[in-house]
């Protein structure tokens, strides 16, 4: 018959009694690390039954690990254990050195340390004990009686993990502890954790969308971007929180080893250290229907060390449905989010842009969703231009300029040459201003203001697709051409000079930007001042948007 973690506790607080009994001074905690500021100070007896139920997590499930065999997942049980045991080790409860040596012990008896190498094995348990270091010390077991149990409680601080102590406090009475926890406005602090993962440009943890045209080199910049993160390297001046990059090539896995032999070739020729931690994942997936596998398969393969950045290129390849479909799109969207949330990490997907080339293909449901968001084309000059559109928390319309440098990698089996190429970046480059617009002739300046009337008066709200945004009015041609011929396109009566007038405008006006025509819907498309988001143009807020009726005088970016 199996025994309980409570029956062990109950026995080794038994065997440690009489050793307790000569020691009045705390325990010996050897490394162990200091309990956290915000928790609450243990009382010794605490303590003890703390370190009691600690052993007795740590040595059944060392025996368990010691009995694995060869290919039964000793890497990955050695983690969590390590993980488990961890936020005793930095709550002070167990010494660290005490804890990873159980641990190795266990390695050692079950062939993990021989196949792999100590220092491998020391860094796995290294990783796990610190994976744990925010967790909050466990309830323990409540043997008092009722009557006791509901004596208020008076020495154990203000607060408990962190949150403050209230009557009928989970951790005082035993109850789960509720998952929805309201904080108040006193006990409100500022995290000062990294909130970046590259400075001014990428967030640390969220959903980025990099989308642009066909074979505008996005792919070759997010993958250029992956490998300065996983290396740790300063991004264009911009400082990178480093860690493991996943990097899913849904499409083109050929040139995507090209691409990697040419960055290594290039920047990692004389290097002499450890391989960066950047991981890739060739296999094209339905990401709806295999998040979870593709989740499974980083844990295992990074043997629990969390990635900073899993790279999604393309959405379309990893998506099966319609892009426009709001459903389809909602579920790809949570699929992305499962796996942000599983490793708190930043999720960047690539994307193409829809026909008109101003937005993201598909519904706008994932821009909506968006922490950041960064378009991707070329210049006149064959140039890479990434603007930063928007991004919650950061700046907007950062700019950076990167140019294609072609590598010969290798060749081929017929003795051709395979050719790849790296991102550099383009010194000195200064974004264009925006052209000044030439006076629009007369008949083009009244099918504007035909158009603007129109939607005015009979403008109706259309569904919104990947062509027409959200929440726009529109007109039919029809109506539109009947207004323009109220208002005067053209001084001739004839039907035909009327219709020729009106079609050469509207041509106009939809080369200008100025209107959008999809199907027979029109609508007037706002002019953008140089340096604002649309949504900014749309309120006239600024940044700093003060209240209505105040004045807003922060002027700190």
């Amino acid at each position: 018959m199996g025994v309980g973690a409570n029956d062990l506790v109950e026995r080794l607080e038994s065997a440690l009694a009489p050793w307790m009994a000569k020691k009045s001074e705390p325990l010996d905690l050897g490394e162990a690390f200091s309990p956290r500021d915000n928790s609450a100070p243990l009382q010794e007896l605490e303590r003890k039954r703390l370190y009691a139920y600690s052993l007795a997590k740590l040595r059944p499930r060392c025996t368990e690990l010691a009995a694995m065999g060869e290919n039964s997942g000793r890497n990955t049980a050695a983690y969590k254990l390590a993980a488990a045991i961890g936020r005793y080790v930095h709550h002070g409860i167990i010494a660290r050195k005490e804890a990873a040596d159980e641990i190795l012990a266990a390695c050692e008896q079950n062939g993990l340390i021989k196949e792999d190498g100590r220092a491998s094995v020391v860094a796995t348990i290294r990783s796990g004990l610190h994976s744990a270091r925010n967790d909050p010390l466990p309830a323990l077991p409540d043997r008092r009686s009722s009557k006791e149990r509901t004596v208020k409680q008076t020495n154990v601080g203000d607060h408990v993990d962190g949150r403050p102590k209230r009557q009928g406090s989970p951790q005082l009475t035993g109850k789960r502890e509720p998952r929805i926890y309201l904080v108040p406005f006193q006990e409100i602090r500022l995290g000062t954790r990294r909130r970046d993962l590259v400075a001014r440009l990428i967030p640390r943890v969220g959903l980025i969308i990099v989308w642009g045209p066909p074979k505008c080199g996005k792919s070759f910049w997010a993958f250029d971007l992956a490998m300065h993160v996983a290396l740790g390297w300063e991004y264009r001046g911009r400082r990178v929180h480093q860690g493991p990059v996943v990097y899913c090539a849904f499409e083109g896995q050929t040139g995507i080893e090209a691409r990697i032999e040419a960055f290594r070739q290039r920047y990692l020729a004389e290097e002499s250290a450890e391989p960066p931690p950047f991981y890739l994942e060739p296999v094209t997936l339905n990401l709806v229907a295999e998040h979870q596998d593709l989740i499974a398969a980083i844990r295992h393969q990074l043997s629990g060390i969390e990635p900073v950045a899993v790279v999604l290129d393309t959405l379309n390849r990893s998506m099966q449905g319609s892009e426009s479909s709001d459903e389809d799109m909602s579920a790809y969207i949570k699929a992305a989010d499962t796996i942000r949330e599983t490793f708190q990490c930043a999720v960047i997907i690539v994307h193409h842009c829809g026909i008109e080339g101003s937005r993201p293909r598909g519904h706008t449901s994932l821009t909506g969703a968006a922490d950041a968001q960064l378009s991707v084309k070329r210049d006149g000059a064959d140039n890479i231009i990434v603007e930063v559109e928007f991004a919650k928390d950061s700046v907007q319309g950062d700019v950076i300029a990167s140019r294609l440098e072609v590598i010969e990698v290798g060749l081929d089996d017929d003795g051709q040459p395979i050719t790849s190429c790296v991102v550099v970046p383009v010194p000195g480059y200064v974004p264009p201003l925006p052209k000044a617009r030439r006076r629009l002739p007369d008949a083009v300046q009244i099918a504007l203001k035909a158009l603007q009337k129109a939607i005015s008066e009979a403008g109706e709200i259309s569904p919104s697709n990947e062509h027409i945004p959200p929440n726009t009015k529109t007109v039919t041609r029809t109506l539109w051409r009947r207004y323009a011929y109220a208002g005067g396109i053209s001084d001739s009566e004839e039907d035909d000079a009327r219709r020729m007038a009106f079609r050469r405008a509207s041509e106009r006006l939809s080369a200008e930007g100025m209107v959008g025509i999809w199907n027979e819907q029109c609508w007037p498309i706002a002019e953008k001042p140089h340096g604002r988001t649309d949504e900014q143009s749309r309120t006239g807020s600024g940044v700093f948007g003060g209240v209505q009726g105040r004045t807003n005088t922060n002027t700190t970016p």
